[in-house]
């Protein structure tokens, strides 16, 4: 405020001085019209003064404006500002009683916040003490059946290798000769005769020794054969055929001896053969081209391929000609679950060996025709379990 009255104050003191030159500009025109006469130099110079005066008049009027302009001014930004003081008075009045209430409802909310979470809280330890009970439960449920597992698997017969699997697949082949062929035949367990011998059948496919003459005098056929040994010995044998079906090309040969042969196959059963089905691991094993016995592995590939009305399997492991008569195994349990029989050609001037489309006679079809031979005592009562070995 006493900056806006000093500034008022400088118009005022030059518009004093301006009425005092006024007065004395007027006293010199009086003097001028009493001596009714005058200089042009001071007609002149009374004009001068006179402009002069006329302009500083004007400036002290706008001055005197502007001031009072400002002063309006002033006085609304007084009053703007008095306004705004009550409103942040006002406005700090209601804080103040806000902050009140949050700090009685900061000092209500950890006791309700308690109240709420109790409950909460109960049920988890509840859930809590379930869950210790259900882990010791599971603690005793897992030793009980570790415990049953160890009991288990002492009851399992172990597989030792490579020489379980000899015994199992190749010491049970032989290779069978015919007159202008060579096949292969699966030696099954041998049995005790009444006199003491030993008879021990052997599985083969019929055209391997259909070219065979029967003997003269006795009528029998005489079919040779040779046993393989672990050690890559042989042992020639000649055994004689029993039965023969020429439709399923299977027959039925029996060797003779004063002791029982070390290797027999072991057979599948009705229910096992029943359960086969496609992607079974399967060995196929014989004497291709005369060889010693070779096993091939492969799969199941069909449980019913028909030939000439005839049923067989198909497998996959690769085989050749002098497989037949040979022994299809099972993969894992290694049972004898058929016999070998023919392999796909392609052509007919110039025929093409296809090795992984082999065909087998299904050992249930070999027990049906031995049933009805009146041949017993070959077919297994009870199937056989998987090794612990053979499930790996």
């Amino acid at each position: 405020m006493y900056k806006h009255l000093l500034l008022l104050g400088v118009p005022l003191t030059a518009l004093s001085l301006l009425l005092a030159r006024q007065e004395r500009f007027q006293g010199r025109i009086d003097e001028l019209e009493a001596r009714q006469s005058a200089h042009p130099a001071e007609v002149a110079a009374l004009q001068a003064e006179l402009d002069m005066l006329r302009r500083r008049s004007d400036a002290a009027l706008e001055e005197l404006r502007a001031i009072a302009t400002a002063r309006a001014t002033h006085a609304e930004v007084e009053a703007r500002v008095a306004s705004l003081h009550a409103e942040l008075e006002r406005t700090g009045a209601e804080l103040a009683a806000q902050e009140l209430r949050g700090a009685e409802l900061a000092s209500k909310l950890p006791r309700a916040i308690g109240s709420a979470l109790a409950p909460i809280l109960g049920r988890v330890e509840d859930n809590r003490r379930l869950l210790d009970q259900l882990a010791m439960r599971g603690l005793e449920l897992g030793a009980a059946t570790s415990a049953e597992l160890i009991r288990l698997e002492g009851r399992i017969p172990r597989e030792v290798g490579g020489d379980d699997l000899w015994n199992d697949l190749l010491g049970p082949t032989i290779q069978v000769s015919g007159e202008e062929t060579v096949g292969s035949g699966v030696l099954l367990r041998s049995r005790a005769d009444a006199d003491g011998a030993w008879r021990t059948p052997i599985l083969t496919a019929w055209h391997v020794i259909r070219d065979i003459r029967p003997d003269e005098d006795t009528g029998e056929v005489s079919v040779p054969v040779t046993l393989y040994a672990k050690d890559g010995s042989i042992d020639p044998q000649t055994a004689l055929l029993v039965k023969r079906d020429a439709d399923l090309d299977v027959a039925l040969l029996e060797l003779r001896t004063s002791a029982p042969l070390p290797h027999g196959a072991k057979l599948a059963s009705r229910e096992t053969l029943r359960r086969a089905q496609v992607f079974e691991p399967v060995w196929a094993v014989g004497c291709p081209l005369g060889n010693d016995p070779i096993p091939t592995a492969g799969t199941l590939s069909d449980t019913h391929h028909h030939v000439d009305g005839m049923r067989y399997w198909m497998i996959s492991a690769p085989t050749y000609i002098g497989n037949s008569g040979g022994g299809v195994y099972h993969g894992r349990t290694r049972e004898l679950v058929g016999v070998f029989t023919k392999i796909y050609t392609h052509g007919s001037a110039r025929p093409t060996v296809v090795p992984h489309m082999g065909l087998a006679t299904p050992l249930e079809t070999v027990y049906d025709w031995l049933e009805h031979e009146g041949i017993a005592g070959v077919e297994p009562s009870e199937p056989r379990t998987e090794t612990a070995a053979a499930r790996k």
